[in-house]
């Protein structure tokens, strides 16, 4: 499955047998031959662990209480994120974020993240990074993990190191797939594809960039680098450069529609202005805490 049209200034990597990319995740450094994808081994472990979250209240959610199925509740559900303003009129073809990835300490049945959440109706796509194996993330979802995966180099769910990561979601403007896009920010690799069929809405309509935890019980663990923001990204964990794409493909590299929104435990700072400390970070945030009673 191909990537048929996307907005200008993306630049795709082709296919071939050497994977710079991501090298570093491969004991190769080159990862898989073309016309061959990754598997992620599923041990019984996971399984195991997989049916010990069984539940809508460990499934991924937003801010805004929206998932893919009704939860009895969110309340034990942390955030600390950016969030866009609701707007009817408004609508999204495609998002982007860079952030900082960590291994906060979680429990068996808790998990802290870093997400991109973007919401299409009342369905949503979640791209970022996670701490502690859950029930629906990568292709573990019980109602179906709905992406085809198409990427040589890479799978959802591997193990990675504290770097930067970029994720982009970006809807095709031929057939209106919505596609999964990783890469240096420059040049990006196809990850993998939702098919436009999966979803009831053509067009994003609310986009979250931040953290996210969940705990069955008090205290909720550490998100981000386990620290409050500092007010910096030399010291914070933080999401950087984020853009969105509108109805018409334009970027928006400022996306100053948004507002902040943490519910006490964990705190989050707009610092859109801050490029006297850092340059090129484009919109900005910084977030995270310690566990929370």
């Amino acid at each position: 499955m191909r990537l048929m049209s996307y907005p200008e200034g993306l630049q795709i990597k082709r296919q071939t047998h050497s994977n710079k990319t991501f090298s570093h995740f491969w004991k190769n450094s080159v990862g898989c031959p073309i016309g061959t994808v990754p598997i992620l081994q599923v041990t019984k472990d996971t399984l195991l662990k997989m049916k010990s979250l069984n539940g809508d209240n460990y499934n991924p959610q937003s801010s805004w209480s929206k998932t893919y199925k009704s939860t009895s509740s969110n309340g034990r559900h942390h955030f600390a994120v950016l969030r866009t303003l609701k707007e009817k009129t408004r609508r999204y073809n495609g998002a982007y974020m860079n952030t900082n990835a960590f291994n906060p300490l979680v429990g068996p049945t808790q998990f802290s993240s870093t997400r991109m959440h973007f919401q299409i109706g009342n369905e949503f796509i979640q791209v970022g990074w996670t701490a502690g194996g859950r029930a629906c993330y990568n292709t573990l979802c019980p109602d179906g993990f709905g992406m085809i995966l198409v990427g040589q180099d890479l799978i959802p769910g591997r193990l990675t190191e504290h770097r930067d990561l970029n994720f982009a979601i970006i809807k095709d403007k031929d057939n209106g797939n919505w596609w999964l896009l990783m890469g240096t920010g420059i040049l990006w690799e196809k990850i993998g594809v939702w098919p436009a069929k999966r979803f009831k809405e053509s067009f994003g309509t609310e986009i979250e960039w931040g953290g996210e935890v969940h705990s069955p019980s008090s205290p909720s663990p550490p998100m981000g680098n386990s620290h409050y923001p500092k007010g910096t990204p030399r010291l914070d964990s933080y999401v950087r450069l984020i853009t969105t794409w509108d109805e018409n493909y334009n970027a928006d590299n400022f996306v100053k529609n948004t507002e902040r929104y943490s519910d006490g435990c964990y705190k989050v700072g707009d610092t859109i202005y801050m490029q006297d400390s850092w340059r090129n970070v484009g919109h900005l945030i910084v977030y995270g805490g310690p566990k929370c009673n």
